[in-house]
């Protein structure tokens, strides 16, 4: 079904209805010809001096069926260093104090877990089929890029924005339970709640320049390891920008940034000196003419010639507790392992 030479070079996204769509071959990644599909992968700064792909092989499919029965495990072994607590706890006391004065409202501190071992074809393949797996029993947006020199595969739950026509559909996904606790106790937990609205103006207000903006109602994605609250929003757009110029509207999202946005940056980036995260959270998008998908990239892994990490983050904001925080991401760790198959 796939082709051979799309699990040692490609990329691959996948749509919410089912349909993925691969890149294979050999790739440019400077000038790109507008009329052919494309991928975008910049870094979270949106400093990569070629975030663009373009490969000579395009094609698409729907998502293979999957057997309602659990897989059987033969996930890869894979020696992961300890997650750095203490760094974590830093980070979230000088945020807490940077909202206490009233310098910002939220911000979103994330952590990785590491191992020196290298990517080989035969993991990078059964990460692919995991990852495909996943997204094809529970829902979520595979997406990825690899070659020789490196590469991301995760499988995210929130678009950053897909556009058709001069339609723009987005959401808020902020406000995180774990499936430990019942579906309602996120509707009644006052942080989440804050959070997820903080997240909703802020990407209304990001909006407003370009176009009529309509926020829906708030519901509750389920995953197979957490509850996401999540509210969808449409603009009707008042021209069609450019996918570059769209991405410095929406993000960072405050669900992966800061409130307000200039200080927020400021701190984002002193957070990223301390501990640089690639591209964790940025945009990964693909365009075909008029059509374009942009997806947040969490739930993901990313390795290179120094080895393998996969990060996750929470919101924090007045009220919130260190330790709920640092169990958070450390469950977010474990549901990326079980996406893609390691432990």
């Amino acid at each position: 079904m796939f082709p051979d030479l799309w699990w040692s070079q490609g990329a691959v996204i996948g749509f919410p209805d089912g349909t993925i769509c691969l890149g294979y071959g050999d790739y440019k990644d400077g000038n790109i010809d507008p009329a052919l599909p494309a991928f975008y992968s910049p870094d979270f700064f949106l400093k990569s001096s070629k975030p663009w792909r373009q490969y000579s092989q395009n094609i698409k499919l729907k998502l293979p069926p999957t057997s309602p029965e659990p897989r059987v495990d033969s996930s890869i072994p894979i020696l992961w260093e300890d997650p750095n607590q203490s760094q974590f706890e830093d980070v979230f006391y000088a945020l807490m104090g940077c909202i206490e004065a009233g310098i910002l409202k939220k911000g979103v501190p994330y952590s990785f877990l590491r191992s020196n071992e290298k990517m080989s074809r035969m993991k990078l393949k059964r990460i692919l089929q995991s990852a495909i797996d996943f997204a094809g029993r529970f829902g979520g947006m595979i997406y990825g890029f690899w070659d020789d020199k490196g590469g991301m595969i995760g499988v995210t739950p929130e678009t950053l924005f897909k556009v058709e026509g001069n339609h723009l559909q987005t959401m808020a996904l902020a406000g995180t339970k774990s499936r430990e606790f019942p579906r309602e106790a996120l509707l009644s937990d006052p942080k989440e709640l804050h959070e997820h609205q903080c997240v909703v103006d802020g990407i209304k207000e990001s909006l407003l320049p370009l176009g009529s903006v309509d926020v829906g109602e708030l519901s509750i994605l389920e995953l197979p390891t957490f509850y996401h609250l999540k509210t969808p929003i449409q603009v009707a757009l008042n021209h069609i920008p450019a996918l570059e110029s769209l991405v410095k509207y929406l993000h960072p999202t405050p669900a992966l940034g800061a409130i307000p946005k200039g200080p927020g940056k400021i701190w984002l980036e002193k957070m990223a000196e301390l501990e640089p995260r690639g591209r964790y959270g940025a945009p990964f998008a693909y365009q075909e003419g008029n059509s374009v998908l942009a997806v947040v990239a969490i739930r993901n892994m990313q390795w290179g010639k120094a080895g393998i990490r996969l990060g996750a983050g929470c919101g924090v904001l007045k009220g919130s507790q260190c330790d709920r925080e640092w169990q958070e991401i450390q469950l977010k760790c474990a549901s990326i392992k079980t996406i893609l198959g390691l432990r």
